[in-house]
């Protein structure tokens, strides 16, 4: 089984955290067949708080989790209810009054003041609130290959744990990034036990197909074909298109699909920019190409899609509904 490395911070503050750690420089927690290391010099960087990596090393495996904050924050609102039909990203409440009820396909159930829940990405949802308060993450958490640590499968993750929960409080109080980021950890150590063994597999397929996930990274998405992909193995588009199904669970082309649509609703939900500079981003020379391959996909045009999302703007004060 795979363990996370424990942070004590619940009474710590996040300064007097970090300079413990330079000091230590790495802290290595042995088991008889996985190793965990975080650096947290490198990996606690006041310079870049809103992401954060845990290397791990299982079974001689070199394993690593990114986490990329998107976006976090503090909702106070009055009761409502928002339909989540495309949650690209993990989302994890901390909720200090009021409740949330949350449905989902064979799943329901009720997220209490006092709690810290994980919701994962992938799983459609609608979620009813009380008059509430409550803090926020939007996640990508990945692994190296840069694929989902979570799927439409996996249940909501629940935790009570009063350390924790005050440590997240006084982190948003304060705007504490590093203090965010030690509560983070804290939930995937409780967390990625159950999902040592999936996670095993992902970071040896990443290894499989590290040349493919390095060219999606440098490339725009929309000007990635098979063919290109195929010519880095020297093999047909055929021979990769079965390699990639029959090891990934999942075809190549929707893999790619997936891929292009999460940047694109990132990009809709979370900038500025405007659709045509966002069809620009993923390498779109036609801007109805773009519209054509996002209503295909989303089932609304990019413009109906960002509407939507801004309709469901808490009432106040936070910029977006959690």
């Amino acid at each position: 089984m795979l363990y996370f490395l424990s942070i004590c911070v619940y009474n710590i503050t996040s300064t007097t955290l970090l300079q413990r750690e330079k000091q230590r420089k790495k802290m290595d927690f042995q088991d008889n067949k996985a190793r965990t290391i975080i650096d947290p010099v490198h990996y606690f960087n006041p310079e870049k708080q809103e992401n954060f990596k845990i290397r791990t090393i299982l079974n001689k495996i070199p394993c690593q989790i990114n986490c990329d904050i998107v976006e976090s924050g503090t909702t106070i609102g009055r009761e409502g209810a928002f339909h989540h039909p495309y949650p690209f990203f993990t989302r994890v409440f901390v909720i200090e009054e009021g409740f949330a009820k949350f449905r989902s396909a064979g799943e329901s159930c009720t997220l209490k003041a006092g709690g810290i829940y994980l919701l994962p990405a992938g799983k459609p949802f609608l979620i009813s609130y009380s008059e509430r308060k409550l803090y926020y993450f939007h996640l990508n958490l990945c692994d190296k290959g840069g694929r989902s640590l979570f799927s439409r499968n996996d249940p909501v993750y629940s935790m009570t744990a009063p350390g924790l929960f005050e440590l997240f409080r006084q982190g948003f109080a304060a705007d504490n990034g590093l203090a965010k980021q030690a509560g983070l950890i804290c939930v995937l150590n409780q967390i990625m036990p159950e999902k040592s063994q999936t996670f095993q597999q992902q970071a040896e397929l990443s290894m499989e197909f590290s040349l493919l996930f390095q060219y999606l990274d440098s490339h725009p998405l929309a000007q990635v074909t098979i063919e290109k992909l195929a010519e880095l193995y020297g093999i047909g588009t055929s021979a990769l298109s079965k390699r990639f199904s029959r090891k990934m669970k999942i075809p190549l082309k929707r893999f790619l699909t997936e891929k292009q649509m999460s940047q694109a609703c990132e990009m809709l939900l979370y900038s500025p920019l405007k659709i045509n500079e966002i069809a620009d981003k993923l390498g779109y020379q036609d801007l109805q190409y773009f519209y054509r391959f996002f209503k295909k996909n989303a089932g609304q045009t990019p413009g109906a899609f960002r509407k939507n999302a801004l309709a469901q703007t808490s009432p106040s004060p936070a910029p977006h509904s959690a």
